[in-house]
């Protein structure tokens, strides 16, 4: 990864026309979870480690929740129950529907229907 800030669009139906919102967020804290949870994935596969493994995936969601708190009051601001997600790059090896929301500390599809496309 390249840039420092992971941008996210949402399209959202609006009459005949599309309402696009764009969300900026930090990668920072993202990337570092995520390449946490590789290298602790790959290296305690084969240890069988499962509470490092669990906790580096817990950081993992706790900070993809951080970008998708403002998608989801989004969401529900405008009654929408289905997110389709499509992501881009590395993106693609994080599991957003589970994402911990840092608000009330539940899962994000606890609440929004979720899909990938890809």
């Amino acid at each position: 990864m390249t840039s420092n800030t992971i941008y996210t669009f949402v399209s959202l139906p609006e009459g005949d026309d599309l309402n696009i919102t764009l969300f900026k967020s930090s990668a920072g804290d993202l990337s570092n979870a995520l390449n946490k949870w590789i290298k602790v994935y790959q290296q305690d596969n084969l240890n069988q480690d499962l509470n490092r493994l669990m906790k580096t995936l817990d950081n993992l969601l706790m900070a993809s929740g951080l970008i998708m708190q403002p998608i989801k009051k989004l969401l529900e601001d405008t009654g929408i129950k289905h997110l389709f997600i499509s992501p881009h790059k590395f993106l693609n090896l994080i599991p957003f529907h589970a994402a911990i929301l840092p608000e009330s500390g539940g899962y994000f599809l606890d609440t929004i229907q979720v899909s990938y496309t890809p």
